[in-house]
């Protein structure tokens, strides 16, 4: 399956990334990383979007306090914002 693709490119360039290799080489790598991490989140979100279709698709909704929310979004973003302040 793809996702097992992707998978496997992730581990190769990981493998990749402990050896000596030109700083070139690196960022050729880490792109690879970045993609097959795009790739794996797309099959993820195909395979909900055919479990919904299907209506297989099952919401486990339970009460979450609005700061535990907020909080979790801002950690999530964080490396988005960068030095930039957030109150």
């Amino acid at each position: 399956m793809i996702s097992d693709s992707a998978d496997s490119i992730k581990a190769s360039v990981t493998t990749c990334f402990r050896r000596n290799v030109a700083a070139a080489q690196k960022h050729e790598l880490l792109t690879s990383s970045t993609k097959s991490a795009t790739l794996n989140k797309l099959v993820g979100d195909a395979a909900e979007m055919s479990q919904l279709d299907a209506g297989e698709f099952e919401l486990n909704l339970e009460p979450v306090a609005v700061n535990d929310i907020v909080a979790a979004a801002l950690a999530h973003c964080k490396s988005l914002l960068g030095r930039a302040a957030c109150e």
